[in-house]
């Protein structure tokens, strides 16, 4: 190890730590707070990906391995024993010392981690410079599509990841490089820190999507920097070194952009080829080689069985075919599945070795008897991998439609009685394309495997583009539908579609401009016009010409020519609009539309009532929140300062049930003096409607404030309006208390399946409940605990706002707070009902256990 290797590696052990705190810093970021910012440009646009993934392990239910196209396989680490593993630490649904099960739909019946990875490289830099931390991460997981360990919902994806604490300047773009290309990252307004992640792909059993991403080839530790990684891994997690293998010769992360290698130590300075490369000077680049890499090379191929089917003749005669999958040069077994019978004469098939080649395997075996299972084994892997599964018939056969009926004609491989076919139809009796279907319709045959069945599809309806027949015997087809017989379908009429009528109210909330769109027109269309606005009848029909004097006539848009747009009509009325289209040798179509406008608002009609208004120095947050009686069309403004002409903190719009809020985290802007206190802060609330109103602040945990213009005036000599303050304001008003009915002892599996019952009695003008569990600490006994130990769960839920207090009554139901549980376990239930979620009132709090 050279000397600038020993150095880094001492400085970066106290990020490393043992595998499981490793694990928590990498898995643990994707539910943590903190700044968001975008991710986009990431290079190359073209990559060279993974080569294959490995059959699915019988007993992990994941890929046995993934190969990148250099030949390196990685296996599922997923072995709690092996140090060199990252997996999480023990949960409700996990166990390290028992071994691994992943059977059921019902995860508390298994025992699985509900993350783990194939590959995993880590940078972590840590006060370099500006910077007190940069994660960047670029991993291959195994997880589950809803959280907890669940046969069917397995997924495998790639993530690219990079978490950045602070030391950014808010809104601007900077550049990652990382070993497998750039990206560039945006910060957003008021942020100096970014999060950031790229999951690709996300989707339970797509194994094989994992592959089409720009991980690859697997980054390995360099092996001409000593240590050397240990025998049967590409590297140790928790151990920063030097790697290899990065597709673009980028064996390294930098960060580039304004100032943020600014100060940093020497191990992090860009090398002069880094700078050259990329075109940036020395305090514009921050640098790591140092990686966390975790890899386990695959000492198992596996098998994965693409085919297990059999023929009967009428006579009884059988045989089975089977078609395999695994790495080349492997010893494939086809077997009796019965082990009573495997080691007797009564077999009911010789164990067979498949012939192949390249990784593909056949076989042809004669049975006396039909199984209803075949035992297929990988004998070269150490322990052997094993495969049951079911025999079943071929089917084939076509499918034709005429133009009025969709003749199915079927065949199974199995020539006896015992095959019976059938179609998969909708209530109806119409075949449909959907395999999950359960209605099925029989096909007429003779008993020798075969069957007919004719399906009237009357015009307008369209036939399935497939059917799907199945067999009582395992097998299924899905035909593609010929409908070359069919009668020619007549081109599509001209006709215009001008859509739907349309209302709008004038005033402050009119908008700017109405979209007119024709795209529902059909036919062969040479041109569109709008013309308009017309006047109307007392009809409601268009009258005369176009009259500008009621209005702007239609504009046309360039890049959509069925559409236009139009400066609606600031007067109360109706007006109308025409869409005109004309095709080859056909009359023109039209089609009309009518413009209601309405009355709109006025400042007078509306009433702002203020909720929170509240700063946090210490997060930096602004949190202002209210209700609006207007709320189309609306929208508050929350300028900083005693008059609207301060800075914008931030703007909402008005939901539909009147509420509006602010919620601006890692601001820049302190809260600056009211003009008629300077000792107190203000902000000023500006509505569509132009109505303003200027409110003083709530400031808690205030930073320092800026030193005085003159050091020796008092704070409150100082302060003039501007002028950032830190007053002390008592917290705003809350709510009344809820209360809560005592929850029964319930099974942890509730909590995913039929949900825990809670009645909660919520206090007048209340909208929102605040539920949070947590844990007892120490001895204190549950029954009087308001807040005793750590919170392991918190949701919002949203209740009907009444005059006087009311009870409601739901089910809680929560995988996160089902893997946090354990059984006879004790735990508070803290309810705090609030105005909004960020004005709340007092906790109350009742024990539960979990049986």
């Amino acid at each position: 190890m050279g000397s600038r290797t020993r150095a880094l590696v001492a400085r970066h052990r106290r990020i490393a730590g043992l595998a499981a705190a490793l694990f928590l810093v990498l898995v643990g970021g994707a539910v943590a707070l903190g700044p968001t910012g975008v991710l986009d440009n990431l290079t190359p646009t073209q990559f060279e990906g993974l080569a294959k993934v490995g059959p699915t392990d019988p007993q992990l239910h994941f890929p046995a391995w993934y190969r990148d196209r250099q030949g390196i396989s990685l296996e599922a680490c997923a072995d709690a024993a092996d140090a060199n593993c990252l997996l999480p630490a023990a949960s409700a649904t996990y166990d390290p010392a028992k071994p691994l099960s992943l059977d059921s739909a019902t995860p508390a019946l298994n025992n699985f981690p509900d993350e783990f990875f194939y590959f995993n490289s880590t940078s972590v830099t840590t006060n370099a410079g500006p910077i007190s931390k940069m994660l960047v991460e670029n991993n291959l997981e195994g997880a589950f599509a809803n959280g907890a360990p669940t046969l069917g919902d397995q997924m495998v994806f790639a993530r690219f990841r990079v978490k950045i604490e602070d030391g950014l300047t808010p809104s601007t773009k900077y550049t990652l490089v990382h070993p497998y290309g750039t990206a560039d990252i945006t910060t957003d307004a008021g942020a100096t820190g970014i999060f950031v992640t790229r999951d690709v792909p996300i989707a339970p059993l797509d194994f094989k999507g994992a592959l089409n991403t720009r991980l690859g080839p697997f980054l390995q530790w360099d092996p001409n920097v000593a240590p050397n990684a240990p025998d049967g891994y590409v590297g140790a997690p928790g151990t920063p070194h030097q790697v290899t293998n990065s597709p673009v010769g980028t064996n390294y992360v930098a960060l580039l952009g304004p100032g943020v290698g600014q100060g940093a130590p020497a191990a992090n300075q860009c090398p002069q080829g880094t700078l050259d490369k990329f075109n940036v000077a020395a305090n514009d680049c921050l640098y790591n080689d140092l990686f966390s890499v975790m890899g386990k090379k695959a000492t198992r191929a596996g098998v994965d069985v693409t085919r297990s089917t059999y023929t009967r003749a009428a006579d009884g005669t059988t045989k089975l075919e089977v078609l395999a999958e695994s790495n080349a040069d492997q010893a494939i077994v086809a077997q009796d599945a019965d082990p009573a019978l495997r080691g007797t004469a009564n077999r009911r098939f010789n164990a067979t070795l498949l012939p192949g080649a390249n990784g593909q395997y056949f076989a042809h075996i004669p049975a006396k008897v039909l199984p209803d299972k075949v035992q297929v084994v990988n004998q070269t892997d150490a322990p052997a991998t094993v495969k049951d599964v079911p025999v079943v018939d071929m089917v084939s056969g076509t499918a034709v439609y005429d133009g009025t009926n969709l003749h199915v004609a079927a065949k199974s491989s199995d020539q006896t009685p015992a095959a019976k076919l059938s179609v998969l139809v909708d209530g109806s009796g119409v075949p449909v394309a959907d395999p999950a279907s359960t209605i099925t319709q029989a096909l007429a045959g003779p008993g020798d495997g075969t069957g007919t069945g004719d399906f009237a599809i009357a015009a307008p309806a369209a036939p399935p583009a497939t059917v799907v027949v199945r067999s009582s015997q395992g097998g299924s087809v899905e035909l593609p539908v010929d409908v070359s017989a069919a009668a020619d379908t007549p081109p599509a009429p001209l006709k215009a579609d001008a859509g739907p009528d349309k209302s709008i109210v004038n005033g402050p909330l009119e908008p700017a401009s109405v979209n007119l769109v024709g795209s529902g027109s059909t036919g062969d269309i040479t041109t569109y016009q709008w013309t308009g606005p017309y006047a109307l009848d007392d009809a409601g029909n268009l009258t005369g010409t176009p009259d500008t004097g009621l209005g702007a006539a239609p504009v046309p848009n360039q890049a959509r020519p069925s559409d236009a747009t139009i400066a609606p009509p600031t007067a109360a009325g109706s007006y109308g609009y025409r869409l005109t289209v004309t095709g080859d040798g056909v009359a023109p179509a039209s089609d009309d539309m009518v413009l209601a406008v309405a009355a709109g608002p006025t400042a007078a009609d509306e009433v702002i009532t203020p909720g929170t208004v509240l700063y946090r120095g210490d997060q930096r947050r602004w949190v202002i929140d209210g209700t609006d009686n207007v709320t189309a069309g609306n929208a508050i403004t929350v300028h900083n300062g005693p008059t609207a002409a301060g800075p914008v903190i931030g703007t909402s719009p008005i939901d539909p049930a009147g509420a509006w809020a602010v919620d601006v985290r890692g601001s820049g802007l302190l809260p600056l003096a009211c003009a008629d206190n300077p000792a107190s802060s203000c902000v000023t609330l500006e509505s569509k409607l132009g109505n303003v109103k200027t409110l003083a602040v709530d400031v808690r945990k205030a930073p320092a404030a800026p030193a005085a213009p003159v050091a020796a005036a008092p704070v409150a000599a100082a302060a003039v309006p501007g002028l950032p303050v830190v007053p002390a304001i008592p917290a705003l008003p809350v709510i009344a208390a809820a209360r809560v009915a005592p929850v029964p002892a319930f099974a942890a599996a509730a909590l995913v399946g039929a949900g825990v019952p809670l009645t909660v009695t919520v206090p007048a003008r209340a909208r929102v409940l605040r539920l949070r569990v947590l844990t007892v600490r120490g001895r204190a006994r549950a029954a009087r605990a308001t807040a005793t130990g750590r919170v392991i769960f918190r949701v919002f839920r949203p209740v009907t706002a009444a005059r006087k207090a009311h009870t409601v009554r739901f089910r809680l139901r929560s995988r996160k707070l089902y893997r946090k549980v354990r059984a006879g376990g004790r735990y508070v239930l803290d309810v705090t009902p609030g105005l909004s979620r960020t004005r709340l009132g007092r906790p109350v709090s009742t024990a539960f256990r979990v049986r």
